[in-house]
């Protein structure tokens, strides 16, 4: 099928409801339901040749590891034991916490873990090796079917396990997130375990809820923003942090510095560039001083913090009977309290990432709009905002109506949220710089306010704006033009939104050109002692002479010169003479007028031709007729 008419079966699907969560898209044409009834009634155990026991899967090639169904780990295989809690999940071989602390703050709210683990499969009741899980991609959902066989090491597995040796869900859901990967890949090649290696915990929140996701510098915040994640927590929100992989210290030192009683230093047992879920946020009396705390949860499930506030440290023994019952546990599962303190450090290495996805009920209490469009190399690729062809990039019109919701708002404004999603980015390859900004616009050619431009080179850019109401201007783009790529533009408005692409490019800083002077003297300036000895009229074949001699000389522009056809064209255009039978020639104020023309066009062209190639590109040329005011 053609790119378009793919594109065209593609938008009819969306609009029959394919690919939301009750009618998710069958990834790579593997339909859970048929397959499994095939192997019910054939009595085989399912084979996924798209994710095959290989090397392929594995990402790398691996002589110790051994696949083998749960069934033959353990006598007998659970898909759940009690319920999905974060004690599940423990990291296997792979550095993967960035996902692992993602799928921990999952399990935190029922309501979100059921959108990505269906719950009709077990080990028991129609087990046929077959499964599948649920994943949020480019705007629409999308089931992915896995086998149960699973790397292992001496009947272990080699990857994500339970703390409980009979349950798999973990592992299998690993498994389907490391074949999802290839949705990531321009290539559409298999994923692999090893493709999980790094990664950014934001993404995988929005692959398990489809919420919309902020992130936060910890350091640039100010007091009340304590504050917001314990209303996030207490909002069923999820809320994890990370460190940048560079990073000198831990993100434990980053949120505090250690000290033990006494003035001696603690040893902190974090590696750096580190992903942990944040699991709860509370204050504390102690001392008749309140201490406000944030407990973490470790994807390893094993190391934790020892310092003030830990699970053995003597801070619990002086706070209420009450607080400590409700908060403290001595247990050795990855989870731990720390103060929670705000510091200012020189260097980019102290960055601590707060990550914030919207609830539960996103889809119930906020409008959506979305957008499906596309950058192309010499037609919509325009790049960022100081080049002259960023015009072109795509548009879309949205209408804010209403005013807000929520009590802190001010009056008359409302708040909408806008992320823009590049698809099928290589996951571990360079990808574009992104960039949607803003424009509040008054109408769409006059009173244009840029109100955010932010590019990062990431999958999704997401920003929250609290505006008037009025008509904006969402435009995406990557910092450099001719960047390819597919991408979707998800809105969030409290209020239902009017929306449409601007099918007519808007330029915002309107040109208008110069006008050409119609009747301009014979001694006019642009006129030189080159005419002096002329006749009354200019042939086509004078014309042609004098034009190729003129542009001979001309270094910015590549040119064999004028053919006598053209010159012939450009008398008949320029020939003002009254009479009925046209002279065929031009008089010499034709000719002024023709040359000053000529010398305009041959300006604009220079101007436009930004990478001095000395010809135009199809962008070059939208510009060109934009300038000449066409």
């Amino acid at each position: 099928m053609s790119g378009i008419a793919a594109q065209i079966s593609k938008d009819r699907d969306r609009a029959q409801g394919v690919g939301s969560h009750h009618d998710p898209v069958k990834y790579l044409n593997q339909d859970f339901n048929e397959l499994r009834a095939q192997l019910l009634a054939s009595g085989k155990l399912f084979e996924d040749e798209k994710f095959p026991t290989s090397s392929s899967s594995l990402g790398e090639t691996n002589e110790i590891i051994v696949w083998k169904r749960p069934s033959e780990i353990t006598k007998d295989p659970q898909f759940i034991v009690g319920a999905a809690t974060r004690e599940d999940i423990k990291q296997g071989r792979v550095g993967n916490c960035w996902f692992l602390c993602s799928l921990a703050s999952l399990t935190m709210n029922e309501t979100f873990l059921t959108l990505v683990l269906p719950l009709d499969q077990s080990f028991q009741d129609n087990y046929a090796g077959i499964f599948h899980f649920r994943f949020f991609r480019f705007g629409e959902w999308v089931d992915i079917v896995v086998d149960d066989r699973l790397p292992t090491e001496n009947n272990v597995l080699y990857y994500m396990k339970s703390e409980t040796v009979t349950e798999f869900w973990s592992p299998l859901l690993e498994k389907a997130y490391a074949k999802f990967t290839a949705q990531d890949s321009q290539l559409r090649a298999n994923g692999s375990y090893r493709s999980l290696k790094g990664g950014f915990v934001e993404e995988a929140l929005v692959d398990f809820t489809a919420g919309f996701c902020e992130t936060f510098v910890l350091n640039e915040q100010d007091e009340t923003f304590f504050q917001k994640i314990r209303d996030s927590l207490r909002s069923n929100l999820l809320v994890t942090c990370s460190t940048p992989i560079l990073q000198m210290a831990s993100a434990y030192e980053v949120l505090r510095s250690v000290h033990a009683p006494g003035g001696g230093s603690r040893e902190v047992v974090v590696a750096k560039g580190h992903a942990q879920s944040v699991t709860g946020a509370e204050e504390v009396l102690y001392n008749n001083t309140t201490v406000k705390l944030i407990r973490y949860r470790n994807p390893w499930g094993f190391s934790e913090w020892n310092g003030a506030w830990s699970d053995k440290a003597p801070e619990w023994d002086k706070v209420s009977k009450e607080v400590k019952n409700a908060l403290w546990k001595d247990k050795d599962d990855g989870e731990s309290w720390l103060p929670y303190i705000l510091r200012e450090r020189e260097g980019p290495e102290v960055l601590v990432l707060i990550l914030v996805s919207i609830s539960q009920n996103l889809y119930e209490e906020w409008n959506l709009l979305n957008f499906h469009g596309s950058w192309k190399a010499g037609s919509t690729a325009g790049g960022n905002t100081t080049l002259a062809t960023y015009w072109t990039n795509p548009q879309f019109q949205i209408k804010l109506e209403g005013v807000s919701r929520h009590g802190d708002s001010q009056d008359g404004r409302c708040v909408f949220s806008s992320g823009l999603w590049v698809v099928h980015r290589e996951m571990h390859g360079p990808s574009p710089s992104l960039c949607s900004p803003v424009y509040g616009k008054a109408s769409l050619r006059a009173g244009v306010r840029q109100i955010k431009d932010d590019c990062l080179n990431c999958r999704e850019i997401c920003k929250c704006f609290e505006l008037p109401t009025g008509r904006y201007l969402v435009v995406p783009f990557t910092e450099n033009a001719g960047e390819e790529a597919d991408f979707c533009i998800r809105v969030f408005t409290e209020n239902k939104a009017g929306a449409l692409e601007a099918r007519q490019l808007v330029k915002l800083d309107e040109f208008k050109p110069p006008e050409v002077k119609e009747n301009v003297p014979v001694e006019s300036e642009t006129c030189p002692g080159e005419l002096e000895n002329e006749v009354e009229e200019l042939s086509a074949q004078t014309l042609n002479a004098k034009l190729n001699a003129i542009f001979k000389e001309r270094t910015d522009v590549k040119s064999n010169g004028f053919c006598l056809d053209t010159c012939k064209r450009m008398v008949k255009l320029m020939d003002k003479s009254a009479t009925l039978d046209l002279t065929g020639t031009l008089s010499i104020k034709e000719y002024v007028a023709l040359k000053e023309k000529l010398e305009f066009y041959t300006n604009i062209f220079s101007l436009v031709d930004t990478n001095l190639s000395g010809t135009i590109d199809s962008l070059e040329m939208g510009n060109a007729l934009q300038n000449a005011g066409t």
